[in-house]
């Protein structure tokens, strides 16, 4: 055999054992980071409910790998419309501006999910973002 065909067997065999200790890590970091996630839901449900603003009140979140939950309660008046728009346009400059929630979600596949009701708990707003611009 020749030396220029061990160098390349060799390096086939460093290669394939680089990608499977990689494919083993990932999946353990993976595993490591969805456990993680779930320890936090019980804290974050403590704290709950928070008035984000006058007129909502965050009153539940839920952790499931690779997805942020997150229920909102809104006083919206009887005939009064809400701008479903702009209630996610918010929460994607909020999910897009911060570092680490950018950070997971190009690199975990994690995606931010709200549901906004109203008073009655019926559905004023649901949306999911999973990708920014």
């Amino acid at each position: 055999m020749s030396p220029a065909w061990k160098r390349s067997l060799i390096a086939i065999a460093l290669l394939v054992s680089v990608v499977v200790a990689y494919d083993v890590y990932r999946h353990q970091a993976g595993r490591g980071f969805d456990e993680d996630l779930k320890k936090l839901e019980p804290d974050a449900k403590s704290r709950l409910p928070i008035k984000v603003d006058e007129f909502t009140t965050l009153v539940d979140v839920t952790y499931e790998p690779r997805k942020k939950v997150y229920w909102y309660v809104m006083e919206v008046k009887d005939g009064e419309r809400v701008e479903r728009q702009k209630l996610k346009q918010r929460a994607q400059d909020q999910v897009c501006g911060n570092a680490d929630a950018l950070r997971t979600i190009k690199e975990k596949g994690v995606s931010y999910e709200y549901h906004y009701m109203d008073k009655a708990r019926a559905t004023v707003a649901a949306f999911t973002i999973a990708s920014c611009p």
